[in-house]
């Protein structure tokens, strides 16, 4: 059964969730067994929807106090406000649960995607406002127009990254260090493989997921090229570094240094 907590300095109570006590002149009372009064019972852990449609999905909300509670409000974040409206429970009763919808509206221009949103229904039980949250990945999927740009994105990459590759091979004939431009390539390469595989099995959310951003690694793998084709040969730096090496060699075996010199002033001053 509960207890009452009187008047008392800001305090806080720690269980499977907090309650801020402030200075009050009424008693509130607190669940003793420290499970949240008010809860979410249902949520669905993964939602998609498709750019342009809507789809709804059913959440369940339960009381675990031995009041009813009131001022019940749902509120979504992490995606823009106009994308989820939900029903409406003003109030339940001690020991209920009731259910009611959210309903997901994407726009068309929407962003292929995965955002992470949070649900959280809050109510008041007596003066205490009490409140429970849930986590739920929203998927938001290609429509038909944009699957056709993805795969015509896939194949402009793809053209674009075998030429990258024919121009490696022709600079490392050359002898020109391609070490950091063939890093770049296959990290391009090995996402559009992936794009590929998903392309193929009609996933085109993961495809997209692998083309996106690699117009930007494409640039830098043109701009790697466009400096190891000004740079010198490899095999230059290797015959400068051999002849600095060779010319010290050399400096050190028949170059005097002083105090040899001062040796063989010595030796001769002795002779005299």
């Amino acid at each position: 059964m509960p207890f009452s907590v009187f008047a008392a300095p800001v305090a806080t109570i720690t269980g499977n969730f907090t309650v801020t006590i402030e200075n009050v002149s009424q008693p509130i009372e607190v669940n003793e067994t420290g499970s949240k009064l008010l809860y979410i019972t249902q949520c669905p852990d993964n939602v998609e929807v498709m750019q342009g449609k809507s789809k709804t999905v059913s959440i369940a909300i339960g009381n675990n106090d031995t009041e009813t509670i009131t001022e019940i409000s749902i509120s979504v974040s992490g995606i823009t406000s106009s994308w989820a409206s939900s029903g409406e429970i003003s109030s339940l009763e001690a020991g209920k649960v009731k259910k009611t919808n959210i309903t997901f509206t994407i726009p068309k221009t929407a962003t292929v995607e995965l955002k992470n949103v949070k649900i959280t229904v809050t109510g008041k039980s007596g003066s205490l406002v009490v409140k429970d949250e849930k986590t739920l990945n929203l998927k938001i999927l290609p429509d038909e127009d944009t699957k056709a740009t993805i795969k015509t994105m896939y194949d402009n990459y793809m053209s674009q990254a075998i030429e990258i590759n024919k121009t490696i091979t022709r600079l490392a004939k050359k002898g020109k260090d391609t070490s950091l431009l063939q890093t770049i390539f296959n990290d391009i390469w090995g996402k559009l493989t992936a794009a590929k595989a998903s392309i193929d099995k009609g996933d085109y959310f993961s495809a997209f997921i692998n083309l996106n951003g690699l117009g930007t690694k494409i640039d830098l793998a043109n701009k790697e090229i466009e400096k190891a084709s000004k740079a010198y040969p490899l095999w230059i730096y290797i015959i400068i570094a051999f002849v600095i090496i060779l010319v010290l060699v050399l400096g050190y075996l028949f170059i005097p240094t002083k105090s040899q010199e001062g040796e063989e002033e010595y030796e001769e001053e002795y002779e005299e």
